[in-house]
């Protein structure tokens, strides 16, 4: 017997399961990303049948996400602001960590990316720069690799010059967007939130 788990469908095109959950109405001005307004959440679970290998447990981790994403609207609808306290600051900043390393890993086994890679490390040949002896199969890392010196240089440089305001500009999105997501509701006017801004940088 088919079981039907709430807020999954199907993908017509893919056939992958899709987590579809609308958010209600009153709080969408709340719940921005990317500067666009969401209505809805769409995860796909990269799965066809919630019984596949960790199909259960994305989904489980998408439908804590939704709760917590419309924890954070509502507290932003009333005007509440979670305290920043050290502890949350050393929790907000592992989890960044943490996402990293995921994002990496998963980057590492993605054809898409692979090909995007290897796609800007031919241009970036192409435009003189130049790119790190490496091993052919590492070939599509290396735009990654030198982007990612580029940004650490600037970001070292920032903070050898004491530069709070340019840490702020390079990394309060990122910090505000991942204190979202792990249901925060945050104060960027307040010094706990450069604190947290100056930690989130370091860890580069």
């Amino acid at each position: 017997m088919r079981v039907k788990v709430p807020y999954l469908r199907h993908d017509p095109k893919t056939g992958m399961l899709r987590y579809r959950r609308v958010f209600p109405a009153e709080l969408r001005p709340f719940l921005v990303d990317k500067y666009r307004g969401l209505t809805e959440l769409k995860i796909t679970l990269k799965a066809r049948s919630i019984h596949e290998p960790s199909a259960l447990a994305l989904y489980q981790d998408t439908a804590a996400l939704y709760d917590r994403l419309v924890e954070r609207a509502r507290k932003a609808a009333e005007g509440r602001f979670d305290e920043l306290t050290e502890e949350r600051i050393t929790f907000i900043t592992e989890a960044y960590r943490v996402l990293e390393l995921a994002q990496d890993e998963a980057a590492r086994f993605d054809p898409t990316v692979k090909t995007s890679g290897e796609m800007l490390t031919r241009i970036m040949e192409e435009g003189g720069i130049d790119i790190p002896p490496h091993r052919p199969t590492a070939r599509w890392s290396q735009s990654f690799r030198v982007a990612h010196g580029w940004a650490l240089e600037c970001y070292r440089a920032l903070s050898a010059d004491g530069d709070l305001d340019g840490i702020l500009d390079a990394w309060g999105e990122q910090a505000s967007a991942l204190a979202t997501r792990l249901g925060f509701n945050l104060d960027d006017r307040t010094a706990a939130f450069r604190t947290l801004c100056r930690r989130t940088s370091s860890g580069w």
